[in-house]
């Protein structure tokens, strides 16, 4: 990923108040935290990876991370809020989990605090497990078993050519 990437995606991070951090990782994380975790992310071992949505050129608005483990993947993400309840974090939770599947992993897990309704959400949707660990954590995982694996590809798939569509019937002939 690009730094000017690596810079749109700081500037979303930031821009999360309070609650929104403490949602996404667990803790009141400060600025320089955040900017230690990105500098990790982006560290070139090329055992994580993160994809962002963003509706400009400067405004991203949503990211998942996916951290590749020995045995898992770890999906964390965010959405800006402003565009929530749009199906952003679904279509960043696919692609996360896709990718990690793609790249051999067969378990998905992410962390779900308990007043982390949403994430519990897009958990349920997907067929994740979701386990409590603690009174105020939670964590879901979803085993990629052959079928599991088939539908995310065949959404993947959907998706790519909606997308292609959507692209060419907004073209404007001349």
């Amino acid at each position: 990923m690009k730094e000017s990437d690596k810079k749109k995606i700081l500037k979303h991070f930031l821009k999360l108040n309070t609650k929104d951090r403490y949602l996404r990782f667990g803790f009141h994380a400060t600025d320089e935290i955040i900017e230690k975790y990105l500098d990790r992310a982006f560290d070139g071992y090329g055992i994580d990876n993160m994809w962002f949505i963003s509706l400009d050129l400067d405004k991203v608005v949503g990211t998942v991370h996916v951290a590749l483990l020995k045995d898992r993947a770890e999906l964390g993400f965010t959405v800006s809020e402003d565009y929530r309840g749009r199906g952003l974090g679904q279509d960043l939770f696919l692609r996360g989990a896709t990718w990690a599947m793609l790249k051999g992993r067969k378990i998905i897990y992410t962390q779900c605090l308990s007043e982390n309704d949403v994430m519990q959400h897009i958990a349920k949707k997907n067929g994740m497990t979701i386990v409590t660990i603690d009174a105020g954590e939670k964590e879901a995982t979803l085993k990629a078993t052959k079928g599991v694996m088939e539908s995310y590809f065949q959404d993947a798939i959907f998706d790519n050519i909606a997308l292609v569509d959507a692209t060419i019937n907004t073209q404007h002939v001349m």
